[in-house]
């Protein structure tokens, strides 16, 4: 298949970007992304990049996990309701997708890394990759070992073991104080987006300094069109445009019931493709409240197996003795930055299973 032809931001509709906005942003005010070389990139900014390439490539399959609720679940998983109902959300995205994208975010070092997951219907994994454009970043790697150990763990055979970590799937160096770790989730997600629409097995060349501009451009397009919006909401009037997922051009009497006011419209990375405007128990505070003790309960259900899953696979001899446990975060909610420029001292890697 040729290779995809990439749409002018300039001609995105009114209706998309508003989709957009509360897809990356919620109800949070967005802000314009630095251009220039040397600046972190948030969290928001993988929510954008994400939203950015959907529009453009359109891949329901394709999923990009919250980065906040990754962190979580991978220090607090089987610790705390909180980390529970964070590791249930991603494994609800894996059934949901046929590929996801988990943000591996780790404080010291400020620094991004990325698991790429391949799963079947009933969320089981079928393959893994690890994206990491620095070297020796051996925190994240701690940190992506034990989400995975928690997502490939059969609670009903543990025998059959837990998956190491694999090497960093290509060999790309983020230049000396780019600060671009964050746009390995560009390449990872754009790759496998081309690999989905088979035009290749090698994927997107990474290109960190255009996508910067790249994304400084869309952030600046919907900052403005959150501006109109929120105007549009001060003045109480009934909302003039209808919601509509990225990519539908035709927005025709289907989506009258999407003309809504910026803080009744939801819809997140799990629920995206869906044309409610309800959101998902992930997004909408009134369903996250409601099915509130269901996943706590399921949550609780899933630890407990997990944690005698585990026991299990220490007494076969199956996971090796824990040598360094990645330090609990200091901030794992709220915006996330990372660079990746810092050298930390080299610690083991042979953490493969979480503290139980």
């Amino acid at each position: 298949m040729e290779a995809k032809t990439f749409k002018s931001i300039a001609t995105m509709t009114k209706n998309e970007k508003r989709f957009c906005i509360k897809a990356a942003w919620g109800n949070n005010v967005g802000y314009a992304l630095q251009g220039t070389p040397g600046t972190m990139l948030a969290d928001e900014d993988l929510y954008l990049i994400d939203q950015y390439l959907q529009w453009q490539y359109m891949q329901p399959g394709i999923g990009l996990a919250s980065a906040s609720g990754v962190k979580v679940a991978a220090h607090f998983g089987l610790a705390n309701e909180d980390g529970m109902i964070a590791l249930q959300e991603v494994k609800d995205m894996l059934v949901q997708k046929k590929v996801l994208i988990c943000p591996i975010h780790c404080d010291e070092p400020l620094h991004w890394t990325f698991l790429v997951l391949w799963s079947d219907e009933a969320g089981r994994i079928l393959d893994v990759k690890y994206v990491d454009w620095c070297i020796n970043m051996k925190p994240n790697a701690q940190i992506a070992q034990q989400l995975l150990n928690m997502l490939v763990l059969d609670p009903m055979d543990p025998a059959k073991g837990l998956w190491k970590l694999p090497k960093a799937w290509n060999c790309y160096r983020q230049r000396p104080a780019s600060n671009d770790c964050g746009f390995a989730v560009w390449w990872a997600m754009e790759t496998v987006m081309k690999q989905m629409r088979l035009e290749c097995d090698i994927g997107a060349y990474p290109k960190p300094v255009e996508w910067r501009k790249t994304l400084q451009t869309f952030a600046t397009s919907l900052q403005k069109e959150q501006g109109d919006w929120l105007v549009e909401d001060g003045k109480g009037g009934k909302p003039k445009v209808a919601i509509c997922i990225p990519g539908e051009k035709k927005v025709g009497k289907e989506w009258d019931h999407l003309r809504m006011a910026r803080k009744q419209f939801f819809t997140c990375s799990s629920c995206r493709w869906s044309q409610t405007g309800e959101g998902c128990c992930y997004c909408n505070p009134a369903k996250h409240a409601k099915l509130y003790e269901v996943k706590c309960r399921k949550s609780r259900e899933l630890a407990a197996a997990l944690k005698k899953a585990l026991t299990t696979c220490i007494s076969l001899g199956l996971v090796p003795e824990v040598v360094d446990e990645p330090s609990a975060p200091s901030a794992p909610i709220g915006k996330l930055n990372g660079g990746g420029d810092d050298k930390p001292e080299a610690k083991g890697i042979d953490m493969l299973c979480n503290n139980i």
